[in-house]
């Protein structure tokens, strides 16, 4: 047969929620892990684009707005695809990123993000209701930042400034608050 899936490559502690040999049941959603391991896995999507919040930003909207599609093994299969797909892409800059069959299709909106100059189509039979969710999420992500950029670059004088190391102490905040939160109400 074939050779067992190996761990995935994202440098965080394993997930093991169902005693199924460490896997993650496909049904298990980011507000049914405990607050560490949610914390932990919103440190990995921040992480998956270290020069911007982004990711982190519209996985914590989409656990607020949408929760029944924040679910726990797609994020960190995406998260590994996103991996495989920037060191493939690591020796040109493309032109054009397919993703087909993309899903809820946060592996396109990752590397639309990663790659902005390139034209990157997401194609499935049919849109899917979580690919909206988490076109939604990403939407709230972008403008939230584009209003946090805005004010620092002096739009709205009567606001405070921000940049992008306060939105990432921002989404600190929420992970911490989380877990403070649900552990003190243990």
């Amino acid at each position: 047969g074939l050779p067992r899936r190996t761990r995935s490559s994202v440098r965080a502690e394993p997930l093991h929620v169902d005693s199924n040999d460490g896997c993650v049941a496909p049904h298990l959603l980011v507000g049914d892990l405990p607050a560490v391991k949610r914390a932990q896995l919103w440190r990995c999507f921040r992480d998956l684009l270290p020069s911007s919040p982004l990711a982190a930003a519209a996985l914590v909207n989409l656990h607020a707005c949408d929760k029944q599609y924040a679910r726990v093994k797609e994020l960190l299969e995406t998260a590994e695809a996103f991996h495989h797909a920037c060191a493939l892409l690591k020796r040109h800059e493309p032109d054009a990123i397919y993703d087909v069959a993309c899903g809820h299709g946060m592996l396109a909106m990752l590397l639309a993000h990663r790659y902005p100059q390139a034209n990157v189509v997401a194609v499935d039979r049919v849109v899917r209701p979580a690919f909206e969710a988490h076109a939604r999420a990403w939407r709230r992500a972008c403008q939230d930042f584009a209003r946090t950029e805005s004010v620092s670059a002096g739009v709205d004088e009567n606001a405070d400034s921000h940049d992008e190391g306060e939105i990432d102490d921002e989404i600190d905040g929420e992970i911490d608050g989380e877990v403070d939160g649900e552990i003190d109400g243990e």
